[in-house]
Formats: structure tokens, sequence, C-alpha cells
């Protein structure tokens, strides 16, 4: 397999994890929301991201100290904003189900993530055969998101709420919540693309090409768990929930499954989007997008989000699913134009 086939499958796996890695929380007993949220976030977000970046990128302070300045602070930054949209994608999630929570968080996700990272790397991108195919996948994944959202509201109408486990929010708020999530989270992806200098830092220090992107992540994620760690907060001392955590053993095991395989994830996604080359994040991130909705869909079908809903709301998702498909095949299309 090339370095560009190669860089797609990785990323391809990455999405796969990232549309698996909130099903433990359908196991969860005995917590609230704000429980399992906090102690994911505080072992994905923050201690593996620095614990692993110090095991594989060597003099981690020089790196940051020789970075350029502005790409620190624009990790950190964005990653604040991207904070923001991951608190509220660990709300939809729970609010709309797997499948149709993914769905509408990663289509919104992958139009600013895409295009944003495209434009500022490659401004005369979208005048090229890559361009129109980037834009089209872009399309691809919008119609999916509408789609998808009709699904959605479809299947509220017909009465099926089995789906809400740890909070219960109407679809309208929690399709807004996504959406929300969509627009901020995109900044994971901006990130990564416009702090490349770091990676770049990372390896004169004697990193590896995969490894070098952790340099990067550490910044990011620890920066994206302020506002978790802010809300959790805020909601256990007003839930009284805090004492919760003596309670429930089999959910420590659960939150650290899920931070595992968020951090798994991540790195798959830098290694992957490294080898595809110039313009990796451009091309991965609706790739990883579309891989992650399409894992996230058969997992909430297998959990039983969508039992007992008639076959017309069915087709409006497997609809949806096929234009997030499509969506691949044109953004691997535009990755081989590279």
């Amino acid at each position: 397999m090339d370095n560009l086939g190669l860089g797609i499958a990785l990323v391809a796996l990455s999405g796969v994890l990232n549309g698996s890695f909130t099903y433990p929380m359908k196991l969860v007993r005995k917590w609230r929301w704000e429980n399992i949220w906090l102690l994911f976030a505080f072992l994905g977000l923050l201690l593996l991201p620095v614990a692993v970046a110090l095991a594989v990128v060597p003099d981690l302070a020089g790196v940051y100290r020789s970075a350029p300045a502005g790409a620190v602070r624009a990790a950190l930054g964005l990653g604040l904003a991207w904070g923001t949209g991951s608190l509220l994608f660990g709300l939809a999630i729970p609010a709309l189900g797997m499948s149709l929570g993914y769905a509408i968080v990663m289509g919104a996700t992958a139009v600013f993530g895409t295009l944003v990272p495209a434009v500022a790397l490659e401004p005369g991108i979208l005048a090229t055969r890559r361009g129109l195919e980037l834009v089209a996948s872009l399309a691809l994944i919008t119609t999916g998101l509408v789609l998808c959202a009709i699904a959605g509201k479809q299947r509220e109408r017909q009465g099926e709420t089995s789906y809400q486990t740890l909070t219960q929010t109407a679809f309208g708020r929690g399709l807004a919540i996504a959406l929300l999530s969509g627009v901020f989270s995109a900044c994971f992806n901006i990130g990564f693309a416009l702090t490349a200098g770091i990676a770049a830092a990372a390896r004169r220090m004697g990193a590896s090409e995969a490894n070098s992107t952790f340099a990067i992540w550490c910044l990011i994620m620890p920066a994206g768990f302020v506002p978790t760690l802010a809300y959790c907060a805020h909601l256990l001392r007003r839930n009284r929930s805090f004492g919760l955590f003596r309670a429930g053993g089999r959910n420590w095991t659960y939150a650290l499954l899920m931070g595992g395989m968020w951090m798994l994830s991540v790195g798959l996604y830098g290694a992957g989007a490294n080898r595809i080359g110039n313009g990796g994040a451009a091309i991965g991130w609706p790739i990883l997008m579309s891989v992650t909705v399409i894992a996230s869909t058969a997992l909430g079908f297998a959990s039983g989000e969508w039992r007992g809903v008639r076959g017309g709301t069915r087709r409006y998702l497997s609809a949806g699913l096929a234009a997030l498909v499509g969506a691949v095949c044109l953004a691997s299309s535009a990755g081989l134009g590279n």
C-alpha cells in the first residue's frame, strides 16, 4: 500500500473508533451525565494526551519554545473553542442517540472543518478539479445531514424515546445543540491544519512524523478540557452528584475505554492526515467525518435506537448514509489528485 492509500486507511480506521467511543455511555448505571462525561474528558482530553506526548515527543517543552508563538496561541485558542463543541457533543449524543446525534454533529463539522483548512492552505483550490470534488463532497454531506434530520424528526413523532438515557432533551433542543457542536467542533481540524509549525518543531527535536502530531494534540485537547471541567463542576454542585462517583464501579472502566478509544482515534487521524500529504487535513477530514457517521449509525441500529420505527423513516436515514458514502468516495478522489 502506498503512502496515500495507507493515510486514507488510517483516517478511516480513526473514523470507526471515533464513531464508537461514546457507546459505553449506554452501559452506564447509577451515574448522571456529568459523572461519566467529566471522567471521560479528564482521561481522554487531559491525562492521556499529555502522557502520550511526553512519552513520544523528545523535549516537549523545547518543542513549544522553538515553535512559532502564533501557532502555539492558535492551538490553545482553537482548542478552547473546540472544547465548547466537545461539551455540546457530549450533550447531543444522549439527547438524539448515537446514530442521529453523530450524523448531525459530524455533518456540520465536516462542512466547516474541511472548507476552512482547504482555503487557508491552498487559496486557489476551489478553482481546481480537486476543489470542485471537495465542494461536491461537502454538498453530499449537507444533503445527508438534512435527510438524517428528517429521519430523526419522524422518529420523534413516532414516539421513540428509549435512546434517551442520561438526559431527557426534546428533539428541537437536541438538534440545536448538535448543530452548534458541529460549528465549534470544526476548530479541532482547523487547529490541526493551522499549527503545522508545532509538528515541524517536534520533528526537528527527533519525533517521528506520526508522533509529531501529539505535540499539537497536547495543546488543543487540554485547552478543550476547560469548558467541560467548568460545566460539569457546575452540574455536580447543582445536582449534588459528586457522591455518585462512589457507586457503579464498572462506570470507571467505561470512562477509561471511552478515553482510550478517543485517544487512539486522534493519533490515527494525525498519522493518516500527515501521510496523505499537502492538504491532508482538508482531504482527511470529510473521510473521518463520514466514516464516523457510518460506524455510529451501525452501532445505533445494533443497540435498538431505531427499533419499531416505520420503513419510510429508515429510508430517509439510509438515503442520508448513502450521501455520506458518496462523500467519502469524492473526498478520496480529491486526495488521489494531490
